[in-house]
This record gives C-alpha cells, structure tokens and sequence, in this order.
C-alpha cells in the first residue's frame, strides 16, 4: 500500500523520556519493520556520538534491558533532594513514583560504562548529554538512600548520624 505519511508529532513532555526514545519514535514512524535491537544501538551511537565505543555500546545494552525496558516504559524515580520536609517522604509529586522501577546498580554500571567511553566520545555533545543524564540519576537514586538514613537516625535521636547524612 501507498503510505502517504509526511511527518510525524511527538508530545515531548507526555513521554518523559531521553532522546533515544525520540529516535526511535521518530524512526519508527517510516520504517518498514522493527528494527533488530543490536543493530539499532549501534546505529544509534553513530548517529549521537559519531562512533561505537565497546563501553558505551555496552552501557546502552544495559540501559535498554535493564533500565528503560525491564517493566515498561516509565519515567525515573525522582530526586528526593527535590522533595518537600518531612518526616515521611515517600515521593516528590503527586505523579512521581514511590519506587525504583529498574535495580539502582544497573544505571550506575551503565554510567560506569559511559564514562569509560569517555575519551572515545567527549567531543559529542550528545555523548555528553547522555553520561551528564546518567550521572545525575545516579545522584537522584542515591539521595532517596540518604533520605532513609537520616529520617531513621531523627526518630532515633542520633544526632552524628543526622548530621552526617543530611
């Protein structure tokens, strides 16, 4: 059949998601078939990146396995640096989710992996972007850890521990 499709729409803010997903939606629009997963992260990289470094190659697998993919598509846990005080903090909105929907040592492996690829890649600006990303969701996980460790040193009133954590 004749496809008579010129352009596609994509509501940025509605996806909550990185630009790999804007790629494949936008590539996916006019492809004949899905794209095979190792073929579309490497040409991925090339496009962002200008090459295809072993660890960032490595990093995206894990990134799309493990972190983007593993339950569905959903937007990160967010920052509970970002969250209102209190004593009993479970999330920052009221949309945001109350727990990590991928194993927090994945993403900080993936971002290991990026790094690595660092010397490879640091001219891209989209290279950049992606470890800046993934670092600062590492961040994020890490600061709901700090959140429980202080909150439980209040309640027991261990004053060195609080203000070690906070």
């Amino acid at each position: 059949p004749q496809n008579n499709m010129v352009g596609t729409g994509l509501m940025m803010e509605a996806i909550t998601m990185d630009e790999i997903f804007f790629d494949i939606f936008g590539r996916a629009s006019f492809a004949e078939a899905c794209p095979e997963k190792e073929a579309y992260l490497k040409g991925f990289l090339r496009r962002r990146y200008g090459s295809v470094p072993e660890n960032a190659l490595r990093a995206w697998q894990i990134l799309a396995d493990e972190v983007y993919l593993r339950s569905g598509i959903s937007a990160p846990r967010q920052s509970a640096l970002c969250a209102r005080p209190g004593l009993r903090v479970e999330n920052v909105s009221f949309w945001g989710s109350t727990k990590f929907n991928y194993e927090i040592d994945r993403l900080a492996e993936a971002t290991r992996l990026l790094y690595a690829a660092y010397e490879e890649c640091k001219d891209s600006e989209g290279y950049r972007l992606d470890l800046t990303d993934a670092v600062r969701q590492c961040v994020a996980n890490s600061s709901w850890h700090s959140m429980e460790r202080f909150l439980d040193a209040w309640k027991k009133g261990e004053e060195e521990a609080f203000t070690r954590w906070s």
